[in-house]
């Protein structure tokens, strides 16, 4: 749906005198920024179901986490922050986010 069908369609609910339907459809539709806990989240998700499939390590890049994450592509920083933050003693960071292009990073599995 575009965001001029969207509008439309808000009037219309609006015009009815729908103004609760309309209020619940535009916090639907505009989602708010994506923060480091999402990608936090995801990260873990990922690398717990490699661990369950017996890996012992799982290489991740950022463009990569940042798609899995709906609206993920607009906050790179935000990807690389909670890979960071996830990098432990035995992981290796393969490319560091200093290079301006995303990171990427092999993680050990299983997580302590």
């Amino acid at each position: 749906m575009t965001d001029a069908m969207a509008d439309d369609l808000m009037a219309g609910l609006k015009a009815k005198g729908n103004n609760v339907a309309a209020t619940t459809y535009v916090l639907y539709r505009r989602p708010s920024m994506v923060s480091v806990d999402h990608f936090a989240y995801e990260l873990r998700s990922q690398l717990r179901t490699a661990a369950v499939q017996g890996a012992t390590s799982i290489v991740i890049a950022s463009g990569e986490l940042c798609q899995s994450v709906r609206m993920g592509s607009a906050s790179m920083d935000a990807c690389c922050e909670a890979m960071q933050q996830e990098v432990r003693s035995g992981d290796t960071v393969l490319r560091g986010k200093e290079v301006g292009v995303g990171m990427t990073v092999r993680y050990q599995l299983p997580r302590s």
